[in-house]
């Protein structure tokens, strides 16, 4: 046990160093955007579409904070989707994501393979038929954990004229974000991460993608 809870510790750690001495641009509160929002209802699921969504839940995917396993809401669709659809209506409309939901459990998993293998698939068929290429390389290091969600993504998403209700839910679904390491049984300290998108979700390769899209602006006509 003790060993465990030092790994854990010593990943926790590991995790959270890109955190260390990085500066973040203040929080925009919502009447300092306000005028660039659009302000209409939101759209709310319906109990079949969340029915749906239950009944397609992978069952090999990490079970959350809440310990409910992903097979027991898929057996249980018929019961938990009235159920499952208050919380998510109560929070579209409360513009306020849970904050039970916003912990985050952690647990190292080791790559199967290399992240560089489907890139030398295509440049080795390249060679083969003697056909040019050109790459281009941008090092994201550590990208979905210092995306600056608190001043730049935030401002983003008030510049692209989105609806008010959901620039207030996406602040609320990324603040206030904390982690465990989990090794087994043992949990480490919990840490609050001030930057980052939460890896796993749905939502956060779209919000990574608006953070970075105005690299091609910043690239000289010439390269």
């Amino acid at each position: 046990m003790g060993s465990e809870a030092a790994l854990a510790e010593k990943f926790q750690i590991s995790f959270t160093e890109p955190w260390k001495d990085l500066i973040t641009t203040s929080i925009p509160q919502l009447d300092e955007v306000e005028s660039l929002l659009k302000n209409y209802p939101p759209p709310l699921p319906s109990i079949g579409q969340i029915k749906s969504v239950l009944n397609h839940l992978n069952h090999s995917k990490a079970t959350g904070a809440d310990g409910v396993p992903a097979w027991l809401l898929k057996r249980f669709s018929s019961v938990l989707a009235p159920i499952v659809h208050n919380i998510i209506t109560a929070s579209i409309k409360q513009c306020n994501y849970p904050s039970h939901y916003k912990h985050g459990l952690v647990t190292p998993m080791p790559k199967a393979y290399p992240p560089t293998d489907p890139w030398f698939n295509a440049t080795d068929n390249t060679c083969r038929d003697k056909a040019g290429m050109h790459a281009l390389f941008i090092d994201f290091i550590k990208a979905f954990d210092l995306v600056d969600h608190a001043g730049i993504l935030l401002n983003k998403l008030a510049l692209m004229n989105v609806n008010k209700s959901f620039w207030s839910w996406v602040k609320s679904f990324l603040s206030g974000r904390t982690q465990q390491v989990k090794i087994n049984q043992t949990l480490s300290s919990i840490e609050g991460f001030p930057a980052g998108v939460p890896q796993g979700s749905a939502l956060s390769p779209t919000l990574f993608n608006i953070h970075i899209d105005v690299l091609d602006t910043s690239v000289p006509d010439d390269i």
